[in-house]
């Protein structure tokens, strides 16, 4: 089972770098999930700093999709980023 962290628009994007390259070093699959643009936008600078920061020894891929959440009664869609490790050779 992967690793569900949730992102909100306030997170700290170095900071959840971090987390995502160390949960990755340890070969780890992981899930972001963000609602509303900030947030994505978050998680989206948060993936590529910690692609940046495992290259050149690792790297991963990173798929989007749309899930539906219920929070606190309310269905609201949000976007789910799969981050899975893969041997360089094929990036």
């Amino acid at each position: 089972m992967a690793h569900l962290i949730r992102v909100s628009a306030e997170s700290n994007h170095y900071f959840l770098a971090e987390r995502i390259a160390e949960a990755l070093h340890n070969d780890d699959n992981l899930v972001l999930q963000a609602i509303g643009v900030k947030a994505v936008y978050q998680a989206v600078k948060a993936s590529a700093t910690a692609h940046n920061n495992l290259q050149p020894e690792r790297s991963f891929c990173l798929l989007a999709e749309f899930v539906d959440v219920d929070i606190e009664g309310d269905i609201r869609t949000a976007i789910r980023f799969i981050l899975r490790m893969h041997p360089n050779d094929a990036v």
